[in-house]
């Protein structure tokens, strides 16, 4: 009974002290994702300049991080009381926490543009708009033909004494958003089941990640820590200067600069055929540090074929053949088209059978047979992951239906999203490259594959349409998705990014797994707070002063009508109507060239090029020569200075991009201090 006095009521259990800590970290976390989303769209809105939507956000979760490594060397009083541990998981919670933010920002500023742009000679209205339900957007029609107030005050902002109509938004938005947690919820799950695959079986780099926990990793005897480096701060140093002059040159175009990202070709490409070739040669100090950390057979592959394709564009040309098969959005060639789909379709079955024993493990837990235990490391168990996928699946599909879309072709769409996610996932984690896009659109692919001209086959053959197609609904509405979700929306390659963040190299097994399972839990909280704080403040923000007033071009733009081909095809009547044949062979090309390169490797290990470098080409302009720069290093200190010689260059690499991020941090708060919102010239 003595034991049960004061003294052992106040002690701490290991338990303890290990929820608490996760609770602290959980709560910062969160308070940060709560601050950025209530500042973020201000600060969008209303400073001049442009800046590629969401290209920004990979930023934010690596610039707290060196922050707070910054801190930990003030004295005691002012240092924050985060472990490394914790640093790791909370970079994993913003990773995964602001993956929301480029989504419901864009259907935000898509859902009443074309209400607004609608007129009677455009006839949006008679074309598409008709199709589209009225409770997924603001639009209330107010019986006299004119448009309602909520759209108008949208673009030109609230009356005196008027507020913002919420009545009219909250319908869409609590529709929209129950949409994007659904198709995050089926991301989520998917990283959680093939997360062991790919970090511990397949043992994949993640090479931005280790480029951060190097900055974690404690002092060892005979291993100085990073921090000590002389030539991680030459690399700080060098990016840094780089980065320095472009920031100087924008606000004082008299001081010289190098500008390596706008490195260019076309004045000496200016004639047929050599003007088809992608002539962009940027320099990136941060994607050469990633390069220098990648495998040589990857490197290699993506400068390569890169380089490769810029002549097939040439000879394509030279021989009358289109260079060009889509749109504005993307420049697709004969290396980033119809055939990307195809090799990505043939890369990701690959993938699952490269992984076919861990799945039988997976789904064998989901019936009640082998090892329980096997997924005791997980975020998340494996027979919740797979019924927590399939959950979300249908869950999208009901909300397609209720939404009175065609379930065959939602089928059709979300499978190639879901896909597309999975590829970018493992580009992302094998190269390191976290501004990577997915190189298709799944609604367009879609409708290349099968048509929305309606009819029966045999007026479908003879090229007749129906009067409204049958799957106009289906387009108009998932043209609200594009490009909030369809194109990026990618929060599988953010969670495995979290998750191997969170995995200390010595820490305890149990400890990672805990880790793992407050990056999953306390990150996709974030992305729905974070979420529903930003939709709001957007809003708020946008009907303070109107749309039109705003330095955000694709807030009124009108991107929804006038950069999308399937409207456009709509009302023209001239595309898409019928199956693209073309399209579905430079599909199956794309196929059969992904299936070679598949089996090279696999038969001869001799093999030096790796298929994922087939798509890389549509990742990126100029991407390939950065990467080509950071092959050409390694190669170099492999050939004269060997094993020891890489391994002791690799703190100017971490340095390089290091030094990259803060200058592009500095640059933002400069813009912000002078109301001018500009890319970090270059800088991701």
């Amino acid at each position: 009974m003595a034991s049960s006095g004061p003294q052992a009521s106040s002690a701490t259990t290991p338990s303890d002290a290990g929820a608490i800590r996760s609770m602290r970290v959980g709560l910062t976390g969160i308070g940060i994702l709560v601050v950025l989303a209530y500042l973020i769209p201000g600060w969008l809105l209303w400073l001049r300049g442009s800046i590629e939507s969401g290209g920004f956000l990979p930023l934010i979760p690596v610039v707290v991080v060196l922050l707070l490594l910054g801190l930990r060397r003030l004295p005691r009083p002012f240092k924050p009381g985060l472990t490394s541990k914790e640093i790791r998981v909370l970079f994993g919670i913003l990773t995964l926490g602001i993956a929301g933010i480029h989504a419901i920002g864009y259907i935000i500023a898509l859902l009443p543009m074309p209400y607004y742009f609608a007129t009677p000679e455009n006839d949006y209205e008679g074309h598409f708009l008709s199709e589209v339900p009225t409770y997924l957007t603001p639009y209330e029609d107010p019986g006299d033909g004119s448009v309602p107030d909520a759209i108008v005050w949208f673009y030109r902002g609230t009356p005196p004494g008027e507020s913002v109509p919420w009545e009219a938004w909250i319908g869409p938005l609590a529709w929209w958003i129950a949409l994007l947690a659904l198709i995050y919820g089926m991301q989520i799950c998917l990283g959680a089941l093939l997360r062991r695959q790919w970090e511990e079986h397949e043992k994949l780099l993640f090479p931005h990640v280790t480029m951060l926990t190097s900055l974690l990793e404690p002092e060892t005897e005979g291993r100085p820590s990073i921090w000590r480096d002389r030539l991680f701060w030459t690399g700080v140093a060098v990016s840094a200067f780089i980065l320095l002059l472009d920031g100087l040159k924008h606000y004082f175009p008299g001081v010289p600069a190098p500008e390596l990202h706008k490195i260019t070709l076309k004045p000496f490409m200016g004639e047929a055929p050599w003007r088809e070739m992608r002539s962009e040669l940027k320099i990136q100090p941060y994607l050469v540090a990633i390069s220098y950390m990648l495998t040589t057979e990857i490197s290699l592959s993506v400068w390569l074929i890169g380089l490769i394709d810029n002549f097939l564009r040439a000879f394509a040309s030279a021989f009358g053949m289109p260079t060009t098969m889509t749109g504005p959005w993307f420049g697709f060639g004969l290396n980033a088209g119809s055939d990307a789909v195809g090799a990505i379709i043939v890369f990701v079955a690959a993938l699952f059978w490269t992984a076919r024993r861990h799945l039988k493990v997976a789904f064998g837990l989901v019936l009640g047979k082998g090892d329980r235990g096997a997924d005791s490391e997980e975020g998340m168990g494996y027979p919740a992951a797979v019924w927590g996928f399939w959950l979300c699946t249908f869950g999208v599909l009901g909300w397609c239906s209720l939404a009175g879309l065609s379930i065959g072709f939602s089928i059709l769409v979300f499978g190639l999203y879901t896909i597309s996610m999975i590829f970018l996932a493992r580009f992302v984690s094998e190269t390191g490259i976290i501004s990577a896009r997915v190189p298709y659109r799944p609604n367009r692919v879609a409708i290349q594959w099968v048509g929305f001209g309606g009819g029966d086959l045999t007026e479908r053959a003879l090229g007749q349409v129906a009067a409204t197609p049958p799957l106009l609904r289906s387009v108009s509405v998932f043209s609200f998705l594009y490009p909030s979700v369809l194109m990026t929306g990618g929060v599988m390659a953010d969670l495995l990014t979290g998750m191997r963040a969170a995995t200390s190299e010595s820490g305890s097994r149990s400890a990672d797994a805990v880790s793992r399972k407050r990056v999953l839990q306390l990150g996709f909280l974030g992305t729905l707070v974070t979420t529903i704080i930003f939709a709001y403040q957007m809003i708020s923000e946008t009907y303070a002063r109107g749309a039109l007033h705003s330095g955000l071009h694709w807030l009124h733009s009108g991107t929804w009508i006038f950069e999308n081909e399937l409207v456009r095809d709509t009302i023209l009547r001239e595309h898409a109507q019928t199956t693209s044949w073309t399209d579905v062979g430079f599909v199956a090309f794309g196929a059969l060239v992904m299936g070679l390169l598949l089996y090279l490797r696999r038969a001869f290990y001799w093999w030096p090029i790796h298929p994922i470098g087939y798509i890389a080409t549509g990742i990126s302009r100029g991407l390939w020569f950065s990467v080509f720069l950071g092959w050409t290093i390694k190669r170099t200190i492999l050939k004269y200075g060997g094993g020891d010689g890489f391994k002791r260059s690799i703190p100017f690499f971490v340095g390089l991009f290091v030094g990259q991020y803060i200058m592009a941090a500095l640059w933002y708060m400069v813009g912000v201090a002078v109301g001018e919102l500009q890319g970090p010239f270059g800088a991701l």
